[in-house]
């Protein structure tokens, strides 16, 4: 199974990063080689969410990556829902589905395109499971996520988020940001970002350094 994992990544990276069309004039077979690639990333994208109800953990972590990774218009909501502990699936026909628990009773969607599917009893669904290594790697993959939006203000909010959950990993992922960022406040934030993970974990002349 993992191979299978492995390449369906592998073709996300392929996919997101074909060049755009620049031509003026676009002509039908080219119309129609993007609407074949939007459809591959959609198809890639929905197999990913998917296979979430693997029961192996490394699996489950190349599949996230995966999602991460094809930037889907869904791909946050999921992965910080599957953070929460508030994906499942359903036993029956085993669809991926994001529960809100009141009681024995579940308040569900489908996790790929949203759509309501009303209210289930409890025991008629099974959370995805997560471990404290696909905790860390979910973390990587939602900062990567929220830092690569197109609004400077989006970017800002998401590292002010971070500030009380700074870890190595997404330290790391503030420093990546940082290097290609352009817009002064997400910048200043990053910057301040860093300092504080500097300041709570590193050694004596680190910390001199993060201060100064």
């Amino acid at each position: 199974m993992r191979p299978l994992f492995i390449l369906l990544a592998s073709l996300i990276l392929v996919i997101i990063t074909i060049s755009p069309v620049l031509a003026e004039k676009i002509s039908d077979e080219q119309i129609n080689s993007i609407e074949t690639e939007d459809t591959e990333k959609k198809t890639i994208f929905y197999q990913l969410v998917a296979n979430l109800i693997s029961k192996k953990f490394d699996e489950k972590n190349e599949i996230i990556k995966g999602i991460q990774a094809s930037q889907h218009e869904r791909s946050l909501l999921i992965l910080n829902n599957l953070l929460k502990g508030k994906i499942y699936y359903k036993k029956d026909d085993k669809t991926i589905v994001i529960a809100n628990i009141e009681g024995k009773q579940a308040t569900i969607e489908n996790a790929v395109t949203g759509e309501p599917l009303g209210i289930l009893a409890k025991k008629k669904i099974r959370k995805v499971g997560i471990n404290n290594k696909l905790r860390r790697t979910l973390n990587q993959a939602i900062a990567k996520l929220s830092l690569a939006d197109n609004d400077p203000q989006v970017r800002k909010s998401a590292v002010v988020e971070m500030f009380k959950n700074i870890n190595d990993e997404t330290s790391a992922v503030l420093k990546d940001r940082l290097s290609i960022e352009e817009n002064t406040d997400v910048i200043n934030v990053l910057q301040t970002a860093i300092s504080i993970h500097q300041l709570k974990s590193s050694s004596y002349d680190e910390t001199l350094n993060a201060v100064e």
